[in-house]
């Protein structure tokens, strides 16, 4: 075995960042703390300033107090990692639940994090798994070619030749996410003095079961396999598989699977029915997980889709993945179904099977807007035929009156719907990038026909 394999002595070429988190219950709560209250305390203050200010200047105080303190969040998530920073990616893209300058900001924690230093890689491996590193692997790359909130990932290579990557998590974290997460209630509780139309509250408990599960890589290993029992018959789709005698509690190994990203596919592939075809076939996998199998892959970054050399989509990072309950399935699918018939009065009672509307609710203008926004955001869906719309331009006006919306009549986010306001953006903004045009009402319908075989 070559030393370069393992080689776990720091070079001139790593980064420096490769100390871990502090782990610290304290620490991290004192840091977490002095975040909320500098927020509560400009907030507060900007509130008493408005008083002497004109409306054109209030306007102005409040995106320069958000941006201040989005900045402040983000500092604080980035140092301490963990659960800490998994909350500020989740809150960059639920649009509408938080001033827009939290998203811009906080957004940057969907660039690589980043890395440990291998000499705690290799504990960890060597701790969960039982034996030295040189024993599991042939070879094991030192540098991760992924490295993110909770973990990183390496290629490694087994003594039978097959390419894996080896999920590794960040020692002592799991240890750290109940109180994180109850420190966290507190900064986001900060908000309130932000306005009232920031509730998170269901947001918050559906964040922190969904931390919970993605700590423990043994749920992780238990989704990819779901997902690769549901999608067994499609043949445009590929999920790696598990090495269960190399995966634990907080190391998890998959089959390495050689393809592009998304930014290097756009890079290397100009041919528009490629793209097409492509984004048909991401489209088709999402929604048929959603509408047929009551599956979310609830993390939408472009380094969690990879586009294999034969035209085929290979799925990573099953974490963060979401069942929907036999109910909520029926309903969601209920709810397509009405807005390609614009049927204002079915939608509005999935809406308020779902929970976006109380019952009460019906006759407002808070029911009024969520149609309206609806509508918009179906766009691609309700038009007959290949769509040549402008997909920046589109996304753009969907957060310009998503936030519109929530800081005049205020958002609520039902806990079975947190993470579908990330997925239907977060691929939009793929469609973008790849530029395509495609019959999306047709697409929908022919999945909404298949038979459902999942939330049974």
């Amino acid at each position: 075995m070559s030393r370069s394999g393992h080689d776990d002595e720091r070079n001139d070429d790593e980064p420096d960042a490769q100390h871990l988190p502090p782990t610290s219950k304290r620490k991290r709560a004192w840091k977490l703390g002095l975040v909320s209250s500098r927020m509560a305390a400009s907030y507060l203050g900007n509130k008493v300033a408005n008083v002497f200010r004109n409306p054109a200047a209030r306007v102005d105080a409040a995106l320069r107090t958000h941006r201040r303190n989005a900045e402040r969040l983000a500092e604080t998530m980035g140092q301490l990692k963990g659960a800490v920073m998994k909350v500020g990616q989740l809150l960059s893209i639920q649009d509408g639940a938080l001033p827009s300058a939290f998203g811009d900001v906080l957004g940057r924690f969907h660039a690589q994090a980043p890395p440990m230093h291998f000499r705690f890689v290799r504990d960890v491996v060597e701790e969960q798994l039982g034996a030295p590193l040189e024993q599991l692997f042939a070879a094991f790359e030192p540098q991760p070619v992924a490295a993110a909130s909770l973990g990183q990932v390496h290629r490694a290579r087994r003594h039978d030749g097959r390419l894996v990557a080896v999920k590794v998590q960040y020692p002592g974290i799991e240890e750290t996410i109940e109180s994180d997460l109850a420190n966290l209630r507190k900064v986001v509780g900060s908000l309130r003095w932000a306005g009232s139309s920031y509730d998170l509250s269901e947001a918050y408990d559906e964040v922190r079961a969904m931390l919970l599960r993605e700590a423990d890589y043994t749920e992780e290993a238990r989704a990819v396999e779901l997902f690769a029992s549901r999608l067994q018959d499609d043949p445009d789709v590929v999920v790696p598989g598990v090495h269960h005698d190399r995966s634990s509690l907080r190391v998890l190994t998959l089959d390495y699977l050689e393809g592009q990203h998304l930014d290097a596919f756009v890079e290397t592939v100009s041919d528009p029915e490629v793209r097409n075809r492509v984004g048909r076939k991401l489209a088709m996998v999402i929604w048929r997980l959603e509408f047929c199998h009551g599956l979310l892959h609830a993390d939408p970054h472009p380094g969690n889709y990879l586009f294999l050399p034969d035209e085929r989509l290979g799925l990573l990072d099953f974490g963060c993945v979401k069942e929907f309950s036999p109910g909520f399935l029926t309903h969601y699918r209920s709810a397509i179904a009405a807005i390609l018939r614009r049927d204002d009065e079915a939608l509005l009672d999935a809406f308020i099977a779902m929970r976006f509307l109380q019952p009460e609710e019906r006759e407002t203008e808070r029911a009024r807007a969520y149609l309206d926004w609806t509508y918009l955001s179906s766009e691609p869906l309700l038009h007959e035929g290949v769509w040549e719309g402008d997909w920046e331009a589109f996304i753009r006006k969907l957060h310009e009156q998503l936030n519109s919306m929530a800081l005049r009549l205020g958002f609520r986010m039902p806990k079975e719907a947190v993470f579908l306001n990330r997925v239907l953006l977060g691929v939009m903004c793929f469609w973008n990038r790849l530029n395509v045009r495609l019959d999306w009402n047709a697409m929908i319908r022919e999945v909404l026909a298949e038979p459902v075989t999942g939330a049974e």
